[in-house]
């Protein structure tokens, strides 16, 4: 026969797994979506929304969570989804002894040639295509203008041509246009769109999201026509292009530019105009002085983000954006807030990059002799 005191540690068990179910089984089968706690306790808690660590109880969440003053004085603790870096990227064998991949600053960065790195990027772009095409899911690009990405475009046509990939379920967005110039005039980036892939890919223009070449007004319908585009469409992929002064889009740098900055209407500033000068006849009075371009705010939105610069004119803004501190006057240095950015480029762009990130290995030597000398033993 059991004596008084086992009876009582028999149910003081029962009773302890059951508060641990009744407590635990909602959280596990996801039925409570939020928390509450009290306000004692908590610095300033009236003031501002505060953080606190979370219970080991729930090993789901993240390691901290924001509270929410509810009028009751509780706070509410949402569930947010943690955000996670991921290596979606991959380099096939083919190009195992030609592209050269680390990281610096936690950003990816692959060193490979441009018409390797077009075709690599490509590959990127038509795997996630396809990887939802097969679960019946829309996909969305965000494209860019210039003479970076034509390497990737080029490919992609090629693809498209021998039935690599299908658009049925394709939709792009482009990261600006210039402001002033005709619909039809050949030096828009609606046009230089069509030219190189939008016709290729048979895209038809519910699928073809740019900005109108047409002149501004105090409240643009372009902006907010884009922003909901953006909002209906998230972007699974965004390419980028960077310009010599580390600019991203048209977002040039300026003292007032950050992570929060949104899609707006930007002056061009004189050196962008004279890099675009070419596409114009050589002539920069010609290059618009305005644009719309996608703001930061919206740039980093996307899912993946894809950096391509090729040449060595872009070797400073590469390793001024990568590690260098987050600065207005480097917009591309506003990239070091998203988790999944890689950067592709070739080694004459990568140069200040690896000599100032002491990254300069024998492998790295090895593979561009011309441009690293090998490291002394």
């Amino acid at each position: 026969m059991p004596s008084r005191f086992q009876s009582y540690k028999s149910f003081f068990k029962q009773l302890t797994l059951a508060v641990v179910l009744l407590t635990t089984l909602p959280i596990l089968m996801g039925a409570k979506k939020e928390y509450t706690v009290p306000v004692e306790g908590l610095d300033s808690a009236l003031r501002k929304p505060h953080r606190i660590p979370i219970k080991r109880m729930f090993p789901d969440k993240p390691k901290f969570a924001t509270l929410k003053k509810s009028p009751d004085r509780t706070y509410t603790m949402d569930r947010p989804k943690p955000l996670k870096r991921q290596t979606w990227w991959t380099i096939p064998k083919e190009l195992k002894n030609k592209a050269f991949a680390c990281q610096f600053n936690k950003q990816h960065v692959i060193v490979v040639d441009k018409e390797k790195g077009g075709a690599l990027v490509a590959q990127w772009m038509i795997d996630q295509l396809n990887e939802r095409e097969a679960r019946n899911l829309p996909t969305t690009f965000g494209l860019a203008t210039g003479s970076s990405p034509i390497p990737v475009y080029e490919n992609l046509v090629k693809a498209f041509r021998e039935q690599k990939f299908k658009t049925d379920n394709l939709s792009t967005i482009n990261l600006d246009e210039y402001i002033g110039l005709e619909p039809g005039d050949s030096n828009s980036y609606k046009q230089f769109m069509r030219q190189h892939l939008i016709a290729d890919l048979e895209l038809t223009d519910d699928q073809f999201h740019i900005f109108d070449s047409q002149a501004q007004s105090e409240n643009d319908p372009e902006i907010q026509r884009l922003q909901k585009l953006l909002t209906q469409n998230p972007r699974h992929f965004q390419l980028l292009g960077i310009g010599e002064n580390g600019h991203i889009g048209f977002n040039e740098p300026d003292d007032t530019l950050s992570a929060e900055t949104p899609t707006r209407i930007v002056k061009l500033t004189e050196s962008t105009r004279k890099a675009n000068a070419p596409y114009f006849g050589g002539d920069t009075t010609k290059v618009p002085t305005h644009a719309r371009t996608l703001g930061p705010k919206d740039i980093l939105h996307a899912e993946r983000i894809v950096v391509l610069a090729w040449g060595e004119k872009k070797k400073a803004a590469i390793a001024n954006s990568i590690l260098g501190p987050i600065k207005p006057q480097v917009p591309a240095s506003l990239l070091q807030k998203h988790l999944n950015v890689v950067w592709v480029m070739d080694a004459e762009a990568a140069a200040t990059l690896f000599k100032q990130g002491g990254r300069v290995t024998r492998e790295m030597a090895r593979q561009f002799p011309t441009l690293f000398q090998t490291p002394e033993k």
